[in-house]
């Protein structure tokens, strides 16, 4: 029986090397456009409030630099896209003290803070057996918090 819908397709090793550059540079483009928007300011309310949202996802956070002011409340809202992967929210000082550490999920958990100027480090330090950990792979930012 013969399908007539089908259809043989070729390609030649042109058209394969032509695809593997438009991949490749559709691949730089888009690495571009993140680290261009990597660094994100907080938004803040009439009442002072400084609101950051942050979203993790397949190993990374977004954005993963964020710039915040000292002296006024910061409230963070973190939650992952959905998948089946777990993972967690840690901030850290700069000498590896926590100062959050919580499963986050597809629903946003709002985190308060009041800190002052410093960097700080977030992180999802989740590792599956042998594996590297999310951290390890790239799941990772900085809170920057300026006088």
């Amino acid at each position: 029986m013969h399908d007539q819908g089908s259809q043989l397709v070729t390609t030649t090793p042109a058209k394969l090397l032509q695809g593997a550059i438009v991949i490749a540079l559709l691949s730089l483009a888009t690495e571009a456009a993140g680290a261009a928007d990597s660094v994100s300011p907080a938004s803040a309310a009439a009442d002072d409030l400084q609101r950051v949202a942050i979203v993790g996802g397949s190993y990374f956070f977004r954005p993963d630099h964020v710039v915040v002011k000292a002296g006024r409340p910061l409230e963070l809202a973190v939650r992952v896209e959905a998948g089946i992967i777990p993972h967690r929210f840690v901030l850290e000082t700069a000498d590896g003290r926590s100062l959050a550490d919580v499963p986050i999920n597809e629903k946003t958990k709002v985190l308060r803070f009041a800190l002052p100027a410093g960097k700080y480090l977030f992180q999802c330090p989740n590792r599956l057996l042998f594996f590297k950990s999310h951290r390890e792979r790239g799941m990772t930012g900085v809170l920057e918090v300026k006088e």
